[in-house]
């Protein structure tokens, strides 16, 4: 008898249902708890009242968005099981005593239940003549199992399969003292049933936890405005900060901006800056020159040296180093942008800290690495 995976859709809807009850009930269980109302509420709080709907509301409605979606899993994983064991090919092996082909007993599959598991055929062979037989998988590579141990002497014991009224039992025989201990196989273990209090209650918290597709909107709705809240609720962290930033930012004139430059740059062992007029226009494009003093330097630390000392002055002000800097024998010159408007500062100030933000999660990976 092959065994049938694949059941009425119902089944599955049932299954889904009955966990989703029990997830349910669990947070009654803990909000309602001896354990909780004692020790961690204060007596008219109210907790439970106000947090345990909640708690309640968003599981139901997160357990009926994903119901169709895991029941058509379910129904798919089931489908292809069957299809595995329809298919399967024992492979050929050889009785290693009588050299005849061994006959498949039974067939089964190793369920894989962790992602990353796939399901694997089993076969279980056998030669009658000979009593032996082989555990092994699809490739013909032989399954080792662990011995099962007589409960008696603690010795080595036989397995075997056999069917009795329409129901499936192993057997185990002890090899050594020949006591012997009879299980029913899960698959055939009767359920126990119900009782009438146990149906009543299903039938309330179904009604109560398992929501209709009316019922579902409500949550659909709400959950659209908790994201959408969420979403204001960033948008406004991040303009607090670049309302602060923007306050803080200082707004150079041309001159201010060739004075402070002067000063570092003298410092960091250049010299004779030049600086042209700008150009008119939405922005103000300044282009610059300078002279590198330190005669040891070459190009690749003259001009990381210089963009240093530049960032150092216009990194908090309304000015920024355009492009990169270029050097010729010890001539390094470039750009600098003015923003002189509101609109062109802000969209300065929001460059800067979303590559303050990148540095910093760089920075982060880095520790943890």
């Amino acid at each position: 008898m092959t065994l049938k995976h694949l059941e009425e859709r119902s089944a599955y809807e049932e299954r889904y249902d009955e966990a989703t009850i029990t997830q349910c009930r669990r947070i009654e269980d803990l909000f309602l708890s001896p354990e909780i109302q004692e020790k961690h509420l204060p007596d008219g709080s109210g907790f439970p009242d106000r947090i345990m709907p909640l708690q309640l509301f968003h599981l139901t409605g997160e357990r009926y968005l994903e119901r169709e979606k895991r029941i058509n899993e379910w129904m798919q994983r089931d489908r292809q099981r069957d299809l595995l064991l329809e298919q399967a090919h024992p492979p050929l092996i050889r009785c290693p005593s009588c050299e005849q082909l061994m006959e498949c007993i039974h067939t089964s599959l190793h369920y894989g239940f962790e992602d990353n598991e796939t399901d694997r055929l089993e076969f279980f062979l056998g030669c009658k003549p000979c009593k032996q037989s082989r555990h092994v998988y699809e490739n013909g590579r032989e399954i080792i199992r662990e011995p099962i141990l007589c409960e008696k002497c603690n010795r080595e014991t036989e397995s075997e399969r056999v069917e009795r009224d329409g129901k499936r039992y192993y057997v185990r025989t002890c090899k050594h003292c020949g006591h012997t201990e009879e299980t029913l196989s899960v698959l055939d273990e009767e359920e126990k049933a119900p009782t009438q209090e146990e149906i009543d209650r299903f039938k309330r918290d179904k009604q109560r936890f398992c929501i209709s597709d009316q019922q579902s909107k409500r949550y659909v709705e709400w959950n659209k405005r908790m994201k959408e809240l969420e979403k204001q609720k960033e948008e406004h962290l991040l303009n607090m900060d670049l309302y602060d930033t923007l306050k803080e930012t200082k707004k150079l004139t041309i001159a201010s901006l060739e004075q402070l430059l002067t000063k570092a740059l003298k410092k960091a062992g250049f010299a004779d800056l030049r600086i042209s007029m700008p150009v008119s226009g939405r922005e103000i494009m300044l282009d610059f020159s300078v002279r590198d003093l330190k005669v040891d330097r070459d190009e690749h630390e003259s001009r990381k040296v210089l963009e240093k000392a530049i960032e150092g002055v216009v990194g908090d002000t309304n000015w920024a180093l355009s492009d990169y800097v270029s050097y010729r024998l010890g001539l390094l010159s470039g750009h600098l942008r003015g923003c002189e408007t509101e609109p062109d500062l802000e969209k300065l100030v929001r460059s800067r800290m979303k590559s303050k933000g990148k540095k910093r999660a760089a920075s982060s990976l880095a520790d943890v690495q």
